[in-house]
């Protein structure tokens, strides 16, 4: 369960534990906010949004940060959407993303995000 209602099977690829957090997700051109509930996976987020995006299109996507990382705010990467499912009771569409070809400062990233705000099991 997951966004509200949505029950589904978890789509993932890789191994993770329940991260559940709250920060924006822009667009990294438009700059306009995505979605801003984030389930961080080790390669990959669940978010939620208002927009439905095409399942295999790619974007490059800015996260923004609550604290400093190596001194920046934000960290963008590039992501592609392998699932886009509307949930009927928000209205809002959950967005399973894969990270593209991470760079070693945007799986730390990641990383951190996991140790810091990483449900107990």
């Amino acid at each position: 369960m997951f966004f509200g209602g949505i029950t589904k099977m978890n789509m993932r690829r890789n191994s993770r534990h329940s991260t559940m957090f709250r920060s924006k997700l822009l667009d990294a051109i438009t700059k306009e906010v995505i979605g801003s509930q984030l389930d961080i996976s080790e390669r990959g987020l669940c978010i939620d949004s208002s927009t439905p995006y095409e399942q295999g299109s790619t974007h490059l996507l800015e996260l923004m940060l609550p604290w400093k990382h190596n001194d920046l705010g934000s960290v963008t990467f590039e992501a592609i959407v392998r699932w886009c499912v509307l949930d009927d009771e928000t209205g809002k569409y959950a967005i399973g993303l894969e990270l593209v070809e991470p760079d070693e400062s945007t799986l730390a990233v990641f990383g951190s995000i996991q140790e810091k705000h990483c449900l107990p099991s």
